[in-house]
């Protein structure tokens, strides 16, 4: 597991941070970072280091399911996200897709690490059907984009992990599941992109 050591695994919004510090707790060899417009949300994590973004455009404030305005967010903060990703040979983002920061800042962050020679995929995570219009359509932005921009993505979807006509079925067993695949799906993206990279000085 060694070669991957030069990997970070970034946990981008609510649901992808808590996500990457999951994966901390059980995969130790990437590093780690969650970056968030919710200043408060970053600030319940103890695992991973932090980075909050958009604190300009937000208030520290989450990024209330707007693509926009989490793309400005990243944008705002671009230097020092910059920073944080240029040692690494591959970065891996760790996205629930259904809010702004998920969506439009993952999408903006992708984006930049291409264009810095870097190689990037992502872990997303749709959401239930019951949040609602703007969250399927953030979502089904957000995987469009990835796609045009030939990114290597796996898509993992809340509504598979909750069957309800199964008896005993819960929502918190439903989410340890979800986390668990998502974190396997994680590992093995980390690996490719790991072959894709042409390595840095």
């Amino acid at each position: 597991m060694e070669e991957i050591t030069r990997s970070l695994v970034i946990g981008m919004g609510g649901a992808g941070s808590v996500l990457a510090e999951r994966m901390a707790g059980t995969f130790a060899q990437a590093d780690y970072l969650a970056i968030d417009t919710d200043a408060k949300a970053l600030a319940r994590l103890g695992r991973i280091p932090t980075l909050p973004i958009g604190a300009r455009v937000t208030g520290g404030h989450g990024a209330r399911r707007s693509i926009e305005l989490g793309r400005l967010a990243l944008l705002s903060s671009l230097k020092d996200v910059q920073s944080a990703c240029r040692e690494f040979e591959s970065v891996l983002l760790l996205a629930g897709l259904a809010g702004g920061t998920g969506s439009g800042a993952t999408l903006e962050l992708a984006d930049e690490l291409l264009q810095m020679g870097t190689p990037v995929g992502v872990v997303g995570v749709r959401p239930f059907d019951f949040e609602g219009e703007k969250a399927r359509m953030n979502t089904e932005h957000a995987l469009e984009q990835l796609s045009i921009m030939g990114i290597p993505k796996v898509v993992l979807g809340l509504n598979e992990t909750l069957d309800l006509q199964t008896p005993g079925s819960n929502l918190f067993d439903s989410m340890t599941n979800l986390e668990e695949r998502a974190i396997d799906k994680a590992i093995g993206l980390l690996h490719e992109l790991l072959a894709a990279s042409p390595g840095k000085p």
